[in-house]
């Protein structure tokens, strides 16, 4: 379905899977990502009709020895429509991670403890 645009390389310790493109594929590719995070299709097809990704390049740096996700990075180009005007946007990302399995010994204050308030999954995301 996608594998035009996908890559696997491997360079040093680490593996590189890159995802790039343009156009009606990645508005698909979008449309698939975001169904398998939320439950709610009308939200997603809420959310998809007011955007058109023009551009996605995508690249997860994994370790070959643990398999940690390492480093990624993100570059979309988009229009929006917002309040019947259409905006370009350029989200570019990066981020890196490490330390993994390293535990700290964190303290919460006791305060914070018991003026705790539970928060339901729907005060979380409004649903």
């Amino acid at each position: 379905m996608y594998t035009s645009e996908i890559s696997l390389n491997s360079e040093n310790d680490t593996y590189i899977l890159h995802l790039s493109g343009k156009g009606k594929t990645l508005e698909d590719l979008a449309e698939h990502l975001l169904s398998m995070s939320s439950n709610n299709m009308d939200e997603i097809f809420q959310i998809l009709s007011n955007l058109e990704i023009l551009e996605l390049d995508y690249m997860v740096f994994i370790d070959k020895e643990s398999f940690h996700l390492i480093k990624s990075s993100i570059k979309i180009v988009m229009d929006m429509e917002i309040l019947d005007e259409r905006i370009q946007s350029v989200l570019t990302t990066q981020v890196r991670m490490g330390k993994f399995n390293e535990v700290i010994n964190l303290v919460i204050p006791e305060d914070i403890i018991k003026n705790a308030v539970e928060l339901s999954e729907e005060e979380i995301f409004g649903r």
